[in-house]
């Protein structure tokens, strides 16, 4: 396999995670090409049994990481994600409020996973709810340390498992749980007034 056929298999979802992770489309594109930069630049160290999908997700984590710090040097905001909560994204629902539930993709029964649901239909209420609701959950994920924000939505919003998780942060997968698990304790007390419990 080749970079250009690992940029051709993965890219994609890199770029997906990256969006995630970045405030425009135009500083998540700039942040894949500095992952296949690096990745590039790399290469010939790479060992032939290496696994090159975790490998990316790891440089692409470490490009967030510093995009998210040279954000913070700047005084400018961190991860915000204006689409990946809007309306029809997998993330999104219908009624326009954050729960957390007992989901059974969740691979503990003590970790809750969060669920978005921004979906604002043509009510114009319902649309200045949803709009104030992904305001929230950004400044929340904003709020995060860089590795609590990769976490989060590696698991969350892409719903990666452990092992991805911890092959991005470079950590083994208890860590990753506690790394998870410590992010979606910060979400929930920073989105207290958004959150209900399914019935």
């Amino acid at each position: 396999m080749s970079i250009v056929d690992l940029l051709d298999r993965h890219g994609p979802e890199i770029y997906r995670h990256l969006r995630r992770l970045s405030p425009t489309a135009e500083d998540a594109a700039d942040m894949h090409q500095e992952t296949f930069l690096r990745a590039y630049r790399a290469w010939r160290r790479l060992p032939p049994d290496a696994q090159h999908r975790a490998w990316l997700h790891r440089i692409a984590a470490n490009v967030a990481v510093d995009a998210h710090r040279r954000r913070l040097a700047r005084g400018g905001s961190t991860a915000a994600r204006a689409d990946a909560l809007a309306p029809g994204s997998h993330a999104a629902g219908a009624e326009g409020r954050i729960a957390l539930d007992r989901s059974t993709t969740a691979t503990r029964a003590e970790e809750p996973v969060l669920r978005v649901r921004a979906g604002a239909g043509t009510d114009p209420v319902a649309r200045l709810e949803a709009a104030e609701l992904r305001a929230a959950v950004r400044s929340a994920l904003d709020g995060l340390p860089p590795r609590e924000c990769i976490a989060v939505t590696a698991r969350v919003l892409d719903g990666a498992p452990y092992a991805d998780v911890a092959a991005m942060l470079d950590c083994t997968d208890e860590n990753a749980r506690q790394i998870v698990s410590r992010g979606l304790r910060r979400l929930r007390a920073a989105l207290a007034p958004h959150l209900e419990n399914d019935r």
